[in-house]
């Protein structure tokens, strides 16, 4: 069987993570073929350049300058079934020359037509009904014990805070104003934000050596240099208004025993969800105390958490709960759902 993967755009974000990896099993452990397709002038930012050369190296890839080129791809590949992991089920891509496959990242509704299969990534997709196919993303990194700490001038007894995503979704005010505080009066404590926007202002950009901001990890495959970077971290601070609707960076840092620092939102809790008991969980950026009743563990102040952060103690308590997505359990879900 061949399978067709449409990404709009090459990038670090978690979609691109989440179209490389079952592209990727589709061929190691179904023994399928892929075939990647792209835009080359993505609307909102060019691909990534880096990105584009991992998918290269391991798939035949095709850049499309509009949606109508996809059908002499399709017949000229022969291929059997074109998916795509969409924000929502509304999309127009499609070919008429194949089945076609939709997995909807952050709403179900309102699916077009000319889609033969629908799932979601999570039950905390907006309009999930119970009768809605669930196919999770997986978590596949390469282990190994490198770390950053001794080239970013970090002592190996230091307490490290760490975060990576979206470049804009470490957005919650609250959370940033807690971070220069605590980063001021404990300067023993770090803070590491790769792919984030400066929340500092002006004044203070060039005030903390223990606020430090990286850019962008180069993409690879297998993906080592991220890896480095978990394990410099003691623990992920999270900070995104929106949640998630499943959460691969948190998932990342958590199979490698890296607790989640995180809080409810009013949108998508597929984080809290998973973490249960297991997740390190302040109250949640609007005040609101009912809300954080649905917690299943009561919330502690940000600062508590920050500044008693025990990592000796931590290290030796089992914090992973995304530990069941693993490429061979997800596979097989996305083989039912999508390919028989």
């Amino acid at each position: 069987m061949k399978v067709g993967f449409y990404e709009r755009q090459l990038c670090e974000r978690g979609t691109t993570v989440a179209i490389f990896d079952y592209a990727y099993f589709n061929e190691k452990i179904l023994g399928n073929e892929s075939v990647i397709f792209y835009l080359n002038n993505p609307p909102q930012e060019p691909n990534g350049e880096d990105v584009k050369k991992k998918f290269e190296k391991n798939f035949k890839i095709y850049g499309i300058d509009k949606s109508e080129d996809i059908d002499e791809i399709v017949k000229k590949e022969d291929i059997d079934i074109l998916y795509q992991l969409s924000l929502g089920g509304n999309s127009h891509i499609h070919s008429k020359f194949c089945k076609n496959v939709i997995h909807c990242v952050l709403e179900c509704n309102n699916v077009a037509k000319h889609f033969s299969k629908m799932a979601t990534i999570s039950k905390d997709v907006f309009k999930w009904k119970s009768d809605t196919p669930i196919v999770p993303h997986m978590i596949n990194l390469p282990k190994h014990h490198d770390n950053m700490r001794k080239e970013l001038n970090i002592p190996e007894d230091a307490v490290v805070f760490g975060r990576y995503g979206g470049e804009t979704e470490f957005n919650i005010s609250y959370v940033h104003h807690h971070v220069i505080v605590v980063a001021r009066e404990h300067p023993e404590i770090f803070f590491l934000f790769v792919n984030t926007k400066n929340f500092l202002p002006d004044r203070l950009k060039d005030s903390y050596n223990n606020i430090i901001f990286l850019p962008r990890i180069p993409d690879e495959h297998p993906q080592y240099k991220k890896v480095k970077f978990i394990n410099t971290c003691d623990a992920m601070l999270w900070g995104r208004q929106c949640g998630e609707a499943f959460g691969i960076a948190l998932g990342e840092f958590n199979i490698f025993n890296k607790p989640i620092i995180c809080s409810l939102t009013r949108r998508h809790n597929a984080h809290i969800r998973i973490l249960g008991e297991k997740g390190i969980y302040y109250p949640n950026c609007y005040g609101d105390k009912e809300l954080d009743k649905q917690l299943p563990i009561p919330p502690k102040s940000l600062p508590e958490i920050l500044i008693n952060f025990n990592r000796n103690e931590v290290q030796k308590q089992d914090w992973n709960a995304y530990q069941k997505f693993t490429p061979e359990v997800v596979m097989k879900i996305f083989e039912d759902v999508f390919l028989k």
